[in-house]
Parts: structure tokens; sequence; C-alpha cells
């Protein structure tokens, strides 16, 4: 997608989006977890891992276009462009949550720290491994934690719990945010009452 060419999408194709970002995220995740451990390295785990909303065919991350459209979806001076958006927006996000917290994820994390991470942060005696850079690094470290603070290190039950948890959160968070968007009222002052705020604030 063209730079801001979000900005002119229609309600059809706002709708559209979703099945292409839910499409995106299935075909990266199935490609993810269908590596051997002993296949595993940085670019097919890890950098994967965060960007699984990377769309090859179209060249673009659809986790920018889902931003773009959560703007849309708050801002957007068309009824229609707006109540297509916060749909796109509250379907994607609840189905995202399922999606992305699935155990076979954090299990090809831990395939990889266990196994070819260790070649990788050191080399091996032929020199043939290409070593992580501190970058690299850095993201293995934040990807670890981030997927700790999703819940995966929690026992299954504890897990399944915490999901539904977030699965609910997610809708109240977006219903919340479409009320403060939607929010259309008025309150009646006189200028004393506004002492201290400024012309432009006013």
């Amino acid at each position: 997608m063209n730079t801001f060419a979000w900005t002119k999408l229609t309600v059809d194709e706002i709708k559209d989006l979703e099945s292409k970002i839910i499409n995106t995220y299935k075909s990266n995740i199935k490609k993810i977890k269908s590596i051997k451990a002993t296949n595993r390295n940085f670019e097919n785990t890890i950098l994967a891992i965060n960007r699984m909303d990377y769309n090859e065919h179209d060249k673009c991350y659809y986790d920018d276009i889902l931003n773009a459209v959560h703007l849309r979806g708050n801002v957007d001076n068309n009824d229609s462009i707006r109540s297509a958006a916060q749909t796109v927006e509250q379907s994607v996000s609840s189905q995202l949550v399922s999606l992305t917290l699935d155990r076979e994820l954090y299990n090809a994390v831990r395939e990889y720290i266990d196994g070819n991470f260790k070649i990788e942060k050191v080399g091996n005696e032929d020199k043939t491994v290409r070593l992580l850079c501190k970058e690299e690094l850095y993201m293995i470290e934040n990807t670890e934690l981030a997927l700790s603070r999703m819940g995966f290190t929690l026992p299954d039950k504890e897990f399944q719990v915490f999901k539904a948890k977030l699965e609910k959160l997610t809708n109240i968070s977006h219903n919340f945010r479409i009320n403060i968007a939607e929010w259309d009222d008025f309150i009646l002052c006189n200028k004393d009452d506004l002492d201290g705020c400024t012309d432009r604030y006013i």
C-alpha cells in the first residue's frame, strides 16, 4: 500500500482489510510453526515472530495499516467510514489475541534459544555461522520478555484464564475508545469559568 493510500480507503476496502490482516498472520504463524528445531535461526524464528504482520505480496506491514484504520475510526468525518473502521479494528484485535497467544509460537522461540541461538551467539569452529549483532541480541531479549508478559510462562490452566481475560479486556478497551471518539456533547460555561485556559484551547 502506497504512503497515505489509507486516507482514501473506501468502506468496502476497509472491510476487506480484515481478511487480509488475519490471513497474513495465519500464513506467517503457520510458517514459523512448521520449521524443525534443528533448522531454527534468528531470521526464521525471532525476526519472523516480530514481523508476523508483514505481507510479502503486498509489501506492507499490516499493523501499520491497522493503526491507520484505528485513526480513521476515531477522526474520520464520514459516519460510514468510522463505523466500518471501528468494526474491523475490534474484530481483528479480538482475533489476533487468539492467534498470537499460541503456545507453539513460544515453543518455537524456546527451541531456537535452547538450540541454534547458542551457536549464532558465539559462532562455530569453521566460522560458517553468521554471528548475531548487538541489535539482534537485543531483539531476542525483548522477544523473550514480551512473551513472558503475554503469559506464556504460566501453567496451562492459568494461561487459559489469562488469555480469556485479555480477550475480554481487548473488547472492553475497544468499546471504551469508541465511546470517547463518538462522544458528542458540550459543557455550558462563561468566560470566568475558563480562567487560565488559553484562547487557543477555548
